[in-house]
């Protein structure tokens, strides 16, 4: 009887143990690695460069299915996002939520170490380089992660 209470209690804890792995964890790890605050450094659209101030004063913030703008801390736009890592350069698409026009930007993104290469498509095709060029209604942009 006691042997038969053991073999169960080690059945239900292998059962248990089986469906916390962290291999089946629902979210990859690179989307986590995507998570978090990026302060701008560069940014580029339709060929030209952004204003200084513009760059030094926008972040955006990445949570599991959305991310914000933000310009002076003050919260500009919102988005829904996807991404899908199994492709190279890894896509993303975005939906706009605030504003509220439900309009969606495809576009391509990279991490390496602690830079983030994000470049949209505005309305057109998905990128497949990191650029924008004049006219081509794309914004490519920079960012360092910032540390907590």
């Amino acid at each position: 009887m006691r042997m038969r209470a053991v073999v169960i209690s080690l059945t239900l804890l292998l059962a248990v143990a089986y469906q916390v792995r962290p291999d089946d964890d629902p979210e990859p790890k690179a989307d986590r690695s995507l998570i978090g605050v990026w302060q701008m450094t560069t940014r580029v659209q339709d060929g030209v460069p952004s204003d200084d101030d513009l760059i030094k004063n926008r972040t955006i913030t990445f949570d599991k299915d959305k991310y914000t703008i933000h310009d002076r801390k003050q919260l500009t736009v919102q988005l829904s996002y996807k991404l899908n890592w199994s492709k190279k350069p890894a896509h993303i698409d975005c939906t706009f939520v605030t504003p509220n026009d439900g309009g969606t930007d495809v576009g391509i993104v990279k991490i390496q170490g602690d830079t983030l290469y994000l470049c949209l498509a505005q309305g057109g095709a998905r990128p497949d380089k990191f650029e924008s060029k004049q006219g081509d209604g794309r914004i490519f942009a920079t960012y360092k992660r910032v540390k907590k």
